[in-house]
């Protein structure tokens, strides 16, 4: 039995796609807070990523793969920095709950499987994978590699990955279907499955399926997160907390490709610093938003890239505590946000405005969905709600002094305000916004998601009882039933058809408020090339090298 492949419709990938960039201005922050006086009705955001959204970001199908470059011009070796807006959460990929932590995890973990340009299966430190019954999965995996700290990568080091994988502390529970694990031999695991589940192989190519080294987390314990050991391109050399990630190459790695000897991600959360630091030659990539876009745009030597990604900005609602467990408080939450005009003040009209987790064209999107922009109609529904005027309190989580998420932040309280709620903001540092929301029970939070490999993953974690994201634990009737059966059935055009139907029940339920789907990004000197953009896949620097 062969395995269905997920395929997103061809036009909304970047792969390697060109288009010419727009010129750009930045949007001043005043502009921004005078949203929800000047937009008139009609007019139409692990789990989360902060640096994604650190400004314009869009889902063009002609994207701009900036920084690509002929491999015939590479030069061998060499070193480079890389700006990103933020620290990673956790080298833990399994404490890991931000979507910008990947663009870490890639220069030094490899997947089982990896997820080829079409957003396929493909194989990784897996060579190969036989299905031979619904419930049955064996991987062959590679010989002869190696983690950093020279213990071998065998069947034994996977089947205690994927057990971590599933046990009590782990946040993920994609692999919840795997009823235990037999060792066949060296390099070869079973996975004996409780019930028929289709997203497995691609849920092996995102975090369940990174392998770290057994022996470096036993011995380091709680303090692996800061000491992370794989078997990727790079090795962590020097980790400063919320400050820098030194790697160095990984001489033994097992696949071709790899140029740099060396690549420091740096953090710098203000885009003025990092356009400085760019010019300067202190850098050389970075994430960028508008005033970075603006800066860049004519300037020879920089070369912008704009690329489509499945990430959006969301206002996380918490379904479980007053007043946003009442389902008329949500819907008017939905219809107060005037998503058009924040999207053309923050992204500069890059974006693409967003009702739903999948954008248009892609497999699991649902045209019949549409939340439109209606202050007058959320008034309405707060009237009918029931509930007093002086309990319609909230609070909002954001990242603060981060890019875009101030302004973000201030439009979206601004508006909620012109209909009747009492708003405050909760300005926290990545990892301290992602930590209350996670354990604390705030009323809402301003992320984004970044999206999953397999469809399920992104339904099951944002409107699952037991979703990570589901801050509130509840979810409508017939929820549960329809995520189980889209985990449960292989054909591939009968689970699109569920994931659509999965996302119009959300949609009514009003577990968030989706704004826009953001691009990715970036800027690259002038002589760094081999950037290859991927529409599922955060930012990959492994591939980077010098011009000569």
């Amino acid at each position: 039995m062969t395995h269905p492949k997920h395929q997103p419709d061809r036009s909304q990938r970047s792969g390697t796609m060109k288009r010419h960039m727009k010129a750009l201005t930045a949007i001043p922050l005043a502009g921004v807070l005078l949203l929800a006086a000047c937009s008139s009705p009609g007019q139409e955001a692990d789990n989360n990523d902060a640096d994604a959204a650190s400004g314009g970001e869009t889902n063009d199908a002609d994207a701009t793969s900036g920084g690509e470059t002929n491999d015939a011009d590479a030069a061998s070796g060499g070193e480079i920095t890389v700006a990103l807006g933020a620290a990673p959460q956790s080298f833990d990929p399994l404490a890991s709950v931000s979507g910008g932590d990947y663009s870490y995890f890639y220069l030094v973990y490899d997947t089982l499987i990896e997820m080829d340009e079409d957003a396929n299966a493909a194989p990784g430190l897996a060579e190969s994978w036989d299905i031979p019954d619904d419930t049955t999965i064996v991987l062959n995996l590679r010989s002869d590699i190696e983690f950093h700290d020279g213990t071998p990568f065998d069947a034994e080091a996977v089947k205690w990955n994927l057990e971590r994988a599933n046990s009590e502390g782990s946040n993920t529970r994609d692999l919840s279907s795997i009823e235990s694990i037999d060792v066949v031999d060296e390099h070869t695991v079973q996975l004996n499955l409780s019930q028929p589940d289709a997203s497995i192989p691609l849920v092996l190519s995102d975090r369940p399926g990174t392998m770290i080294s057994p022996a470096a987390f036993e011995e380091l314990g709680e303090d692996y997160h800061l000491n992370p050991v794989g078997t990727g391109a790079f090795e962590v050399v020097e980790h400063i907390s919320n400050e820098s990630v030194r790697y160095e190459k990984n001489e033994d790695y097992w696949k071709d490709g790899v140029s740099l000897d060396a690549i420091t991600i740096t953090v710098m959360g203000d885009e003025n610093t990092v356009i400085n630091a760019m010019r300067a030659g202190q850098v050389h990539v970075a994430s960028a938003g508008p005033a970075a876009l603006a800066a860049f745009a004519e300037d020879s030597d920089f070369t912008i890239e704009v690329s489509d990604q499945l990430v959006y900005t969301q206002l996380l609602l918490n379904t479980g505590i007053a007043p946003l467990d009442n389902p008329k408080v949500r819907e008017a939450i939905s219809h107060a946000i005037d998503k058009a005009g924040i999207n053309e003040a923050l992204t500069g009209g890059l974006g693409k405005v967003a009702h739903q987790s999948f954008p248009e064209g892609y497999s699991a999107y649902n045209p019949n969905i549409s939340i439109e922009y209606d202050p007058e109609l959320s008034r309405q529904l707060l009237a009918e709600s029931g509930v007093p005027a002086d309990q319609l309190k909230i609070d909002i989580l954001f990242f603060g002094g981060v890019g875009t998420w101030p302004a973000l932040a201030e439009a979206t309280a601004a508006q909620l305000r012109d209909v009747g709620f009492t708003v405050e903001l909760v300005p926290l540092e990545v990892t301290a916004a992602l930590a209350e929301w996670g354990q604390n029970g705030a009323h809402a939070a301003l992320f984004t998601w970044s999206g999953r490999n397999d469809p399920l993953q992104t339904l099951s974690t944002l409107y699952g009882a037991t979703g990570a994201s589901n801050q509130g634990k509840t979810s409508p009737d017939g929820m549960e039933e329809m995520l189980e059966s889209a985990r449960t059935t292989y054909d591939s055009a009968e689970r699109a058809e569920i994931f659509k139907e999965i996302s119009a029940l959300a949609a009514d339920y009003h577990y968030h408020v989706v704004y826009n789907f953001i691009p990715r990004t970036q800027v690259f000197a002038s002589n760094i090339g081999g950037m290859e953009s991927h529409f599922v896949k955060k930012p990959d620097y492994s591939t980077l090298f010098l011009k000569d």
